[in-house]
């Protein structure tokens, strides 16, 4: 792919600037491992690119040794003033004299000392030409029409600064951004969003999974967006000044003002100064006299406005743009010193994509589209298209002006040599590093153009832009030859050489042409070339995109210019060639494929007798037709190769050859005297799984192998990863079975040892001191000895000594040829081939289902978030697609017995399911399952009908409508979804019938039949439910043994075993479930549609159970070809290498190496992707690993947690124009965000990303995904060190964690934070409980020896002394509060006695005086 001119200011920001950043960081933040070898070019720029009146100090730009002038122009226009300048060149000092820069000669050839570390480099500027003038123009068009949103500006050394009215307003930002809803950033996520269950809604798609971590930078949105937003600002940016450029009507000049030196002439549509007339000069241009009504191309009197740029010209010309490109300049400037400071944190990591989609133009940065059309709230209010006249002048041309714009072809030029340039790149030299990373330059840059071109091109073959190559032929016999490469349609033909028949064998033939290919061109065999190849699916066909080998379109017999066949046969019925000059590469590669050599009959597969005869019919026809003229030459057909009897390695009588690889394999020596291969399309076995009974493997029962589709079922072969998984799982064999037998002599001695020590202390012997010595000694030795015989007799065993004459036929098991003419050879071929296919049934299935079983819940490489990554995981296991329907049994059968064993009373549940069987690995499974199944039904209802291709809205609806829906229709009849509406909806008023004369009806005049102008209703079987649903069925059994009934069938249907209860609530609830019955996720499942379709539909909540259907025509927004190339997987294999080397040194705390290794690889990898001008998944894993070294190497650094910050922050952005945002690389780089935010106190930031993790898991992979448990662990974190106090959601989200784990050791690490937070908060007893029974399952799983056991047990022994402690102080507080109560009673009782006393002492004394007062009276 490549990018267009509107996406060219994010890209640099993405690719470029790595290095310079990680240059300015290391002496900063990073550890001082490897000094900086990096370049630096001071560049001065040219006079009259800046404006009047300013100046600037040479730029100073750090770049590799290796990089040439393409790197310094990619960077050079990354600046914002600089980047409309095309027309220049550099000239660099050598000896104190400028000399020109050639473009493709490396900086370091300019270097006059091995000391020099900096080169002086000057900006020329150079005249025009037409060709020149029209990309300049077109250049300043979109860089006004789209303002730069991630760019590089220069420093604040301009000498003049801008004036107060040039400086941004930030009105826009400050006063209208809380009015923009739909683009604001939604709140801090609550702990109730994280407890909803389901699927996630697609209406909050972009809310959840855009704005939360991207804020759009709406002082960049033009007045047209912002109106239609609702805004009203009088803020005006360039496009709001400029509101067309384009060619004018006076253009192209007429001879006379040739001859004055006029190119073109170029109308612009000002808002202030109206339109402007100007012309394009080979020195620059200028504004002339002209109006649309009169012609005067002599300069303009009032302002004409010369200057060398079109952007320099317009702002002088028009002063409100002069302004507004000042103002927006420096706002870039401050833009790019805050993300500098906070690596972008402050405004959002994916700010600068939002802001790409609210200006309408995020899909022209994005390689793979968004399966889900942005709503008009997310770009800029726009409902589908806009009126774009720029735009409709481009497309009028067929998009070669862009293609030509980018470098992919030759406008007016020959077709582009594009075997050539790959065979080139391909010799480059290759033994030091800077070499091999130059090839893998331009090796990537050539099948980065290809690709291109190859999706172009088949979008126009497709609509009928592009003529045949062979229009009188068949239309499955089309070939078309557009910008010098060969396409051809993947259908049978019936004339070729081919082992597999039929239109789908055809197809699933190229795609595995393509693989085998890719594989041949990683071995890299010396002397044996591959073409640049690719397949591509579109509407239904599929093309085979081929670059031409030089010679074979030459086809005049016995000419020294025609391509000659070494190696193969071009069509059956004649003799297999083997030259000599080409058997020793097919053995090479056979050597390391693992590919036996056999000897064939040398006529291998005879011509069909019918074809024969129609093709002889067809030349006496011809015959007749010519008469006299008739020759040999006239009516044979002339063959595409020379093929001849010479330098063959057995006699040509000879009824045998010996022959390597396919049958139908192929090596052509072109006129250029390269040998190329070709037809590689089966290098495995095929599989004897689908091979009927005796000679197959007959583990799949025959009543299925039945159902199997003819035209594909030998076109089922292995993978090459399956012999790979076979052959080591033989060394890992041998090896072990080593390993045991020294562990059991070893054993052996140890029991002799104990049994004489035991011996020994029996009879009561004492040891001295150098007896023990001795024996210590003698022990240490023994072991040493056991460790050299083990490693010894391990190092002999390698993968070459174990699997030493193993070999495979991929000609085996084929009827109508027999692969040898020594039968018990055939027999052992068949032997080995059935040995692959009952270890990938028996051994390999229920090793992938038992791996994600016991995936402790961890996210890694056998837990796939997504089909996507499910896909690679089966194919790095070597398994095929085909086998998804035993997968999913499979896991019905792990989720039943699970089932059983929780719902059995009495039963030790906690000890027999230690590992329960995830329920979304089946949900993975059968989404994969039926989404592969509308493909294959799609496709063929595309090829049926040529209606169906030219207008697919409604069939694709309808499909979608029928597979999808989760209800019944209301009535029986009702069984067919209506045809959609066949307007479209748009509020159209209805109009009066004008009748003419005597009452004629002018309208039906007008048009007889309407209808046959609108679109048309759904075709074929996508029209009728029950015809869907029976197609999908069939294609299910037939190509993956399964069915809807599968699908429907829940979990404890499967255990009850037939039981009547089960079976008639499964009938009375199958009605309301829909097809695919209720578990199956509905989203889930139109993702992955859209995906394996390329298609594209609008985000919104659709209601799956209406009677009319969920879709319309009108959700379906678009179709785009799915292309897939024979590029290596690895760009280049020596910076994957040092990656890994990187992780080793890492694991081993060597970080120094590790960073070393890192950044080398990163480098590297960056230099190869930069050529491509795009981005890659390579470039993304290189720094990815720069950040993991990182964040090893500085744990509790902030800084250097920020540089990882902004690196990863940049990786971020670069998987979503991938990927898209709900791909499984964008989560895994959410959750490592919101640890790194965590970690430098960003703790809300931390939440919204993980917060549009957990929405995306749910929405692509359901609810109970194991990774849900991660996030919503992190989630406590965060929420902890977010109110450290609060404690409540915390324990929430962990509880609930803990409900979705599926496997007891994971529950008992989340019992044991729950204990810790229920100790935190004061609840010792029941955090005992949680910690007891986190205990006793680990230890009844692991043993008590355990470590997680110990620290465990040593967590809850810490816990029980704190409640013991408490309980005894609780104690002695309760006994003092008695004592005390006891004392103060006996106070109070002895002070009542006193006061008692005290009260009989005053009552008898006053008894007393009253006796002596009456004794005195």
């Amino acid at each position: 792919m490549y990018f267009s001119e509107e996406s060219v200011f994010l890209i640099p920001r993405l690719v470029g600037t790595l290095q310079d950043k990680m240059s300015e960081d290391k002496s900063e933040s990073t550890p001082p491992v490897v000094e900086s070898d990096n370049l630096f070019i001071a560049v001065t720029l040219a006079e009259g690119v800046l404006e009047e009146g300013t100046s600037l100090e040479p730029l100073r730009l750090p770049f590799s040794h290796e990089d040439n002038v393409e790197a310094l122009r990619f960077v050079i226009g990354e600046y914002c003033e600089l980047h409309c300048e095309s027309a220049y060149h550099f000239e660099v000092e050598v000896d104190g004299v400028f000399v020109p820069l050639a473009e493709f000669c490396e900086f370091q050839s300019f270097l006059t000392s091995a000391d020099q570390k900096e080169l002086n480099v000057k900006m020329v500027l150079d005249t025009y030409d037409e060709k020149k003038c029209r990309e300049h123009t077109r250049i300043v068009r979109e860089f006004i029409k789209y303002p730069p949103v991630a760019d590089r500006t220069l420093d604040d050394g301009l000498s003049s600064s801008p004036s107060d009215a040039e400086k941004p307003s930030t009105v826009v930002n400050d006063k209208f951004r809380d009015k923009i809803a739909a683009l604001a950033k939604p709140d801090v996520p609550k702990v109730e969003d994280a407890l909803t269950e389901g699927v996630s809604p697609l209406a909050s798609f972009y809310p959840e999974l855009l704005y939360r971590t991207g804020e759009v930078d709406t002082a960049s949105l033009p007045q047209s967006i912002l109106s239609r937003l609702g805004v009203n600002t009088d803020v005006q940016l360039p496009s709001d000044c400029i509101k067309s450029i384009c060619e004018s009507g006076w253009s192209p000049p007429s001879p006379a003002r040739r001859m004055q030196g006029d190119l073109i002439y170029v109308e612009v549509t000002t808002a202030s100064e109206g339109i402007l007339q100007i012309t394009a000069t080979a020195q620059g241009f200028f504004v002339n006299m002209s109006s649309r009504n009169h012609f005067d191309p002599r300069p303009s009197s009032k302002n004409p406005s010369f200057d060398h740029s079109l952007l320099g010209c317009l702002r002088k010309a028009v002063p409100a743009f002069g302004v507004s490109m000042g103002g927006t300049t420096r706002r870039l400037r401050e833009a790019s010193q805050a993300a500098s400071r906070d690596g972008g944190a402050s405004r959002g990591a994916l700010s600068n994509f939002a802001t790409l989609l609210a200006h309408g133009r995020g899909e022209t940065v994005a390689k793979d589209l968004q399966w889900n059309v942005p709503p008009k709230e997310v770009t800029g209010g726009r409902v589908g298209a806009s009126y774009d006249t720029n735009r409709t002048v481009a497309a009028a041309a067929g998009n070669s002006e862009d293609m030509a714009a980018a470098g992919l072809i030759d406008e007016k030029g020959p077709p582009r040599e594009w075997n050539e340039d790959l065979q080139i790149a391909r010799n480059f030299p290759r033994e030091t590093l800077p070499e091999k990373t130059q090839r893998a330059k331009y090796i990537q840059k050539t099948y980065s153009d290809f690709e291109a071109v190859v999706k172009r091109g088949v979008v126009d073959i497709v609509e009928g832009k592009v003529a045949s190559f062979n229009p009188i032929d068949s239309e499955q016999a089309l070939v078309y030859l557009y910008q010098g490469i060969f396409y051809s349609g993947s259908t049978d033909t019936k004339d070729g050489f081919r082992v597999s028949q039929g239109d789908e064998a055809s197809r699933k033939s190229a795609g595995q042409d393509l693989i085998n290919m890719r594989r041949v061109e990683e071995l890299d065999i010396d002397g044996l070339c591959t073409v640049l190849q690719a397949v591509t699916d579109y509407k239904g066909l599929r093309f085979t995109a081929q670059t031409v080998i030089p010679g074979i379109l030459n086809q005049a017999i016995g000419t020294e210019g025609q391509a000659r066949l070494m190696y193969g046969a071009i069509e059956a019925g004649v003799r297999l060639r083997v030259k000599k000059d080409a058997f020793p590469l097919m053995k090479e590669l056979a050597n390391k494929l693992h590919l036996s050599e056999r000897n064939m009959p040398a006529i291998p597969i005879e011509k069909d007798k019918a074809l024969a005869e129609a093709q002889a019919a067809a030349q006496e026809k011809l015959k007749a037709q010519l008469g006299s003229l008739a020759t040999s030459e006239s009516t044979e057909q002339a063959s595409p190769v020379a093929i001849d009897d010479r330098d063959e390695t057995s006699e040509i009588s000879s009824p045998s050859v010996t022959h390597v690889g396919p049958v139908e394999g192929k090596i052509i020596r072109g006129c250029d005297g390269r040998m190329y291969a070709l037809g590689l399309c089966r290098l495995t076995p095929r599989d004897a799984n689908y091979v009927e009974d005796p000679r197959g493997t007959g583990l799949i029962p025959e009543d299925q192998l039945a159902q199997v589709d003819g035209d594909v079922i030998e076109t089922y072969i292995l993978r090459h990863e399956l012999i790979e998984q076979f052959l080591y799982g033989k060394l890992d064999a041998a090896r072990q079975v080593i390993i045991d037998k020294h562990m059991a002599q070893r054993e052996e001695d140890m029991k002799a040892l104990a049994a004489a020590e035991k011996e020994r202390q029996e009879k009561g012997q004492e040891e001295d001191d150098e007896t023990k010595a001795k024996r210590v000694k003698e022990q240490i030795e023994s072991f040493q000895k056991f460790q050299k015989a083990i490693n010894d007799e391990l190092s002999n065993i390698t993968l070459e000594s174990v699997n030493s004459g193993f070999s495979v036929n991929p000609n085996v098991f084929y009827s109508h040829f027999n692969c040898d003419v020594d039968t018990d050879e055939v027999a052992k071929d068949e032997a080995v081939a059935k040995e692959l296919a009952s270890f990938l049934h028996d051994k390999m299935l229920p090793a992938v289902t038992k791996e994600i079983r016991e995936s402790n819940g961890n996210y890694g490489s056998s837990v796939p978030l997504d089909n996507e990554a499910a896909v690679d995981l089966l194919h790095r296991y070597g398994i095929n697609m085909r086998y998804l329907g035993k997968l999913a049994s499979l896991a019905r059968d792990g989720e039943a017995r699970d089932y059983k064993m929780e719902n059995v009373s009495g039963e030790n549940q906690q000890s027999s399911a230690v590992f329960k069987m995830p329920t979304y690995w089946r949900d993975i499974v059968e989404v994969e399952l039926v989404a592969r199944a509308v493909r294959i039904l799609m496709t063929r209802l595309f090829r049926k009908n040529k209606e169906v291709c030219d207008c697919p809205a409604a069939t694709i609806a309808s499909l979608l409508s029928h597979v999808l829906a989760t209800g019944a229709p209301a009535k029986e009849s009702d069984a067919d979804l209506p045809a959609p509406p066949v307007v479209s909806s748009g509020g159209e008023k209805k109009k009066k019938k004008k009748k003419g004369k005597g009452g004629r009806d002018d309208s039906k005049a007008a048009s007889a039949s309407p209808q046959m102008f609108l679109p048309p209703p759904p075709q074929d079987a996508a029209s009728d439910r029950n015809a869907t649903l029976d197609a999908l069925d069939c294609i299910l059994k037939s190509r993956f043994l399964y069915s809807l009934k599968d699908i429907r069938a829940t979990t404890e249907e499967d255990a009850a075993e037939g039981d009547e209860k089960v079976e008639k609530k499964k009938n009375e609830e199958e009605m309301s479930a829909g097809p695919l019955g209720a578990r199956l996720p509905r989203i889930m499942l139109l993702r992955r549609i859209c995906q394996l379709l390329n298609l594209r539909v609008n985000t919104r909540d659709y209601d799956f159970k209406a009677p009319a259907g969920a879709f319309t025509a009108d959700d379906v927004a678009g179709l785009s070809p799915r292309i897939k190339t024979g590029a290596p997987l690895h760009p280049l294999p020596e910076a994957k290498t040092m990656m890994a080397k990187s992780q080793e040194c890492l694991k081993a705390g060597d970080l120094q190496t590790a960073y070393a290794f890192a950044v080398e690889a990163q480098n590297a990898v960056q230099q190869v992707i930069m050529s491509t001008g795009t981005i890659s998944d390579h470039l993304i894993e290189a720094t990815q690993n720069v950040v993991d070294v990182i964040q090893h190497a500085t744990i509790g650094g902030g800084e250097d947690i920020r540089t990882a910050l902004l690196y990863l922050t940049r990786n971020l952005d670069m998987s979503v124009m991938l990927h898209g945002l709900d791909n499984h690389h964008t989560i895994t780089m959410h959750i490592q965000m919101a640890g790194l935010l965590t970690n430098i106190g960003k703790v809300e930031e931390a939440l919204h990303h993980l917060q549009s993790a957990l929405y995306a898991v749910k929405l692509i992979s359901g609810s109970n995904h194991p990774i849900v448990v991660q996030i919503l662990q992190r989630m406590a974190e965060a929420r902890r060190a977010l109110s450290p106090d609060n404690l409540n959601d915390t324990y929430t989200l962990l509880n609930m964690a803990r409900g979705k784990c599926c496997n007891w050791p994971a529950r008992a690490i989340i019992s044991v934070s729950l204990g810790q937070i229920l100790a935190q908060s004061g609840h010792l007893e029941q955090s005992i409980v949680e910690l007891k029974h986190a205990h006793g399952v680990l230890e009844q799983i692991y043993g008590a020896d355990d470590s997680k056991t110990k620290e465990v047990k040593e967590v809850l022994r810490s816990i029980q002394r704190q409640l013991t402690e408490l309980k005894v102080n609780a104690a002695r507080s309760r006994q003092d509060q008695v004592e005390k109560y006891k004392q103060e009673m006996l106070e109070k009782a002895k002070a009542d006695a006193e006061s008692k006393r005290q009260s009989e002492e005053a009552r008898r004394r006053y008894q007393e005086a009253l006796k002596n007062t009456r004794r005195r009276r």
